[in-house]
């Protein structure tokens, strides 16, 4: 009995390959389908931790202006320095190590500093390649770039709705922002109101040797490299200004144009990231907002600049 149960059993059928070709095209479209929704959450978690790194230099900045009464300088000496004074060309980064909890990176570079050595430039200094991860967007392509002339970062201030000209009519020790060539502006000097002002924002990095944009420890050079100006819309399409030997196109996302090396050129860089529709930046109250590359013009310009004299509102 047991025998004929089994010799009447039927035997297992394996999937067919029409069977096997439909479960991996369905497999195939779920997966599809989950990717886009998987790389918008990583984007969004990077969009949140780019806005908290934008907020903390905000808050290192006012801290400083809390010891010093003052914001600290966007550039220590004039943007076509170069030669025998190298050793002065470094930016408003080296004001705010102690307070983003870099006091021992601070020591180092105090003490160079004070050693006025004229064959110490600044882009030579020891430790200068140290990834300071704050000042790293998470979104940007070359994540913390480094190289012989040392650390370069996402997050740059604003010196306002304009270029800064070296030379004849020059503009860059009294640009509209907070942050521009020797600048010692106080909290009292925003009369648009601190809401209202635009202090960091964030720039897309070019990777190798050429490209300075960024680059905190060699300005100069007829190079805007350390400061934002509001001039052209976030991401535009319109190119960054600066000396050729000193800046590098890379398109679609960091467009360039290159000048001489000589006084008089208008020179700038604008706010750019990898977040899709627009960049971060952090107001002058320290809160932060998601800037669209479809602002006004008008608006993004007079939000560049301390005392513009106009109503602003971007909500």
């Amino acid at each position: 009995m047991q025998l004929s149960s089994q010799r009447h059993r039927r035997p297992r059928q394996a999937f067919t390959l029409v069977e096997l070709l439909v479960v991996i095209a369905i497999i195939g479209i779920l997966i599809g389908m989950l990717l886009p929704a998987v790389q918008q959450v990583r984007e969004a978690a990077r969009r949140s931790k780019c806005s908290n790194n934008a907020r903390q230099i905000a808050l290192a900045i006012h801290n400083y202006e809390g010891t010093m009464s003052r914001f600290p300088p966007g550039y220590t000496i004039n943007l076509n320095a170069s030669g025998t004074n190298d050793r002065y060309r470094y930016s408003w980064l080296i004001y705010l190590l102690p307070f983003v909890e870099q006091q021992n990176l601070s020591d180092v570079f105090q003490e160079l500093i004070a050693a006025d050595d004229p064959a110490m430039p600044s882009y030579s200094w020891p430790m200068n390649q140290t990834v300071l991860p704050l000042f790293v967007c998470p979104s940007d392509k070359v994540q913390g770039k480094v190289n012989s002339r040392g650390f370069h970062g996402n997050y740059q201030l604003v010196h306002g709705g304009h270029s800064l000209r070296t030379g004849a009519g020059a503009n860059e020790e009294i640009a509209h922002g907070l942050f521009f060539v020797k600048s010692k502006i106080e909290l009292t000097e925003i009369h648009d109101g601190t809401s209202n002002v635009l202090m960091v924002g964030e720039i897309n990095l070019v990777d190798g040797d050429v490209d300075r944009r960024g680059r905190y420890f060699m300005t100069g050079f007829n190079s805007a490299n350390c400061t934002i100006a509001t001039l052209d819309q976030p991401n535009s399409p319109a190119k960054d200004q600066a000396n050729s030997q000193t800046i590098q196109e890379v398109l679609p996302w960091a467009p360039a144009a290159g000048l001489g090396n000589s006084g008089g050129n208008w020179l700038r860089m604008a706010a750019r990231s990898h977040h899709r529709g627009g960049v971060i930046f952090s107001n002058a109250d320290c809160s932060t907002r998601f800037v669209s590359n479809d602002i006004d013009l008008v608006l993004y310009n007079r939000l560049g600049n301390r005392d513009s004299g106009q109503v602003k509102s971007i909500d």
